[in-house]
């Protein structure tokens, strides 16, 4: 188990065999009660089913934001500083 700040960080086990289905550990980050879905083609773990039902769902970084974050990780930040 890996710790950042002291905060330990819960690597998932997961058990698959290439299949549609895995086997994991991981808790749903809603409710911590009940198993998350993995999505096995991508790796990404949704809340629980109970969870979706209530309407708790992942969502994307809106446009906006997303844009903003693009622009700096393609180093765009610097076309932003006045020139000499």
């Amino acid at each position: 188990m890996m710790a950042t700040s002291h905060v330990p960080i819960h690597e998932p086990v997961i058990l698959a065999d290439g299949g549609p289905w895995a086997i994991h550990d991981m808790a749903c980050a809603v409710c911590r009660t009940e198993k998350a879905v993995i999505d096995v083609g991508t790796g990404i773990f949704h809340p629980c089913w109970n969870c979706q039902e209530d309407g708790w769902h992942l969502i994307g970084p809106a446009r906006g934001l997303r844009r903003v974050f693009e622009f700096i990780a393609s180093g765009g930040y610097s076309e932003l500083r006045r020139p000499k």
